[in-house]
């Protein structure tokens, strides 16, 4: 049994530890999908067992390919990546244009594409992409970063740009991206005036992004100009405490027990994307309180060994994109938890790994594979150093 694991844990590369906490939560994925996907994807109401089982193998087979491609990503060196990324950035420019003029329209949204007549999320695609060129950006500036002229004010001209279009198809999309960029920033050589000013110019605008997104006038003119549902974020806000599915969300939630409960979740029949933009709430009351601790946790733990591998990283690079990728992966786990918990205003943002669904999974996994390498590049970077000791 023990030749067995070490044959396995050679195969492995990266992290042993990241790789648990990734299959964890793809077993609570299984569970949860299965647990509350007895929930019709659009209206609500109990779904049959033929159905159940179909959703659950569905993210199974999601799942799979995730794991492969995590494999395969975590053996190329994550350097290779990032010489492709100019051409990175210009396919996801492109796709990016191909999907806000051409995709499927959703309540005035544009955020996917039917591809063999098949809907295709192309949104999180993009934004990894836009992720990826700024770190490979910041990571040959260096202590250039702080050139007014010639760098600093480009890198604040290509952030206001990237989360403006992104902000035409999702609201909290954007402030993710952004949130993920400043991330990068503070990580940066970048001088923290310099710093504190790109924080204050986003808060500033996205101020004025809601302000005006509050008032019908600004609401017209924001929509002509390509934001389309530029006035669902102020009315989310508005309606946070007395929307039908945050009370839900929130019910469900306020009646979990510590263990699961007998019967299962009660509300979820009630809400029409249980198993995706309220997963959180159902699992908890599905499978118990403790079971939402564990998550939170495993999302800790996760973002904890890929800061740690960013700091023993000698590659600049690969610690800007350990810290990038895991910052764009945790804010989307804690955006939808603290919409959940009816702390924020509900986002429709999905729980990473066990939210159902399909490109979402395969994005995500991919980049822990990219996180996995630069895991195992900090390992090599540790012993050398401990050689030359």
């Amino acid at each position: 049994m023990s030749s067995l694991t070490d044959k396995i844990s050679k195969k492995i590369a990266g992290d042993k530890i990241l790789w648990l906490v990734t299959v964890l939560l793809c077993i609570i994925s299984v569970m949860a999908v299965y647990g509350i996907g007895g929930t019709s994807n659009l209206t609500g109401g109990s779904a049959n067992t033929r159905e159940t089982f179909g959703i659950m193998f569905s993210q199974i087979g999601y799942i799979v390919v995730g794991l492969v491609l995590m494999f395969i990503f975590s053996r190329i060196n994550f350097r290779f990546i990032g010489k492709f990324y100019k051409l990175i950035l210009i396919a996801a420019v492109i796709i990016l244009l191909i999907t806000l003029y051409f995709g499927v329209d959703r309540h005035g949204a544009r955020r996917s594409l039917m591809l063999w007549g098949k809907e295709v999320q192309t949104l999180q695609f993009v934004e990894v992409a836009f992720v990826l060129f700024f770190a490979r950006w910041l990571a040959k500036l260096k202590g250039e970063v702080n050139q007014l002229k010639y760098n600093y004010l480009w890198i604040l001209l290509y952030m206001l740009l990237t989360c403006l279009f992104v902000l035409m198809a999702k609201t909290s999309g954007a402030i993710i991206l952004g949130c993920t960029y400043l991330s990068l920033l503070f990580v940066s050589q970048l001088k923290i005036k310099n710093f504190l000013l790109a924080v204050g110019l986003f808060a500033a605008l996205g101020s004025g992004y809601y302000f005006a997104a509050s008032t019908q006038t600004g609401q017209r003119a924001l929509e002509k100009i390509g934001f389309g549902r530029a006035g669902t974020a102020p009315a989310r806000i508005e309606q946070k405490d007395t929307h039908a599915e945050t009370i839900q969300t929130e019910a469900a939630i306020a009646t979990a027990e510590l263990l699961p409960k007998q019967g299962g979740s009660i509300h979820k029949t009630a809400v029409a994307q249980s198993f995706s933009d309220y997963i959180f709430a159902f699992t908890v009351e599905e499978f118990g309180l403790l079971i939402g601790v564990f998550i939170v946790l495993l999302y800790l733990t996760f973002f904890y060994r890929s800061v740690r591998a960013a700091r023993r990283i000698t590659s600049t690079y690969g610690s800007y994109l350990a810290v990038g990728l895991s910052s764009f992966i945790i804010l989307h786990a804690f955006v939808h938890i603290f919409a959940n918990l009816g702390i924020i205003a509900l986002t429709g943002e999905i729980l990473p790994l066990i939210t159902r669904g399909g490109i979402s999974i395969i994005v995500f996994m991919t980049c822990i594979g990219i996180i996995l390498n630069i895991t195992w590049e900090a390992q090599k970077d540790s012993k050398d150093n401990m050689v030359q000791i």
